[in-house]
């Protein structure tokens, strides 16, 4: 069986430019994948204090003196 012949590569391919908010996004992604304990933590975190914080926007509407 014989080689396919070598072609000179005078048109590579590349990869399309990523814009700020694409190299942010992969930035960040590449946070949370190496350190997912603290990502969990923050994000529990956030999620109670929104919950205690709708809490009392809307369950004690009274005005406190």
């Amino acid at each position: 069986m014989r080689k396919p012949a070598n072609r000179p590569d005078s048109r590579k391919r590349r990869a399309p430019k990523r814009g700020h908010m694409a190299r942010i996004a992969i930035g960040a992604g590449g946070l949370i994948a190496r350190n997912p304990t603290i990502t969990g933590g923050a994000t529990a975190f956030l999620v109670t204090l929104g919950f205690i914080s709708a809490n009392a926007l809307w369950y004690q509407p009274q005005v406190h003196d």
